[in-house]
């Protein structure tokens, strides 16, 4: 059972750390997306794109 509590808890930590990650398509990198959670009809995406070509 304690081993258990403890995969949960190690999982729930590492789960933030994983979420800022990096897309590569070709030369072209999306690194650490996000948006923020609106009411509105409209949001927004930010993100820091890198161009290696």
């Amino acid at each position: 059972m304690r081993l258990a509590a403890f995969a949960a808890v190690a999982l729930l930590l590492a789960a933030p750390a994983s979420a800022h990650e990096f897309h590569r398509l070709g030369d072209v990198v999306v690194e650490q997306p996000w948006a923020r959670a609106t009411t509105a009809a409209t949001g927004g995406a930010y993100m820091t794109l890198r161009n290696n070509g």
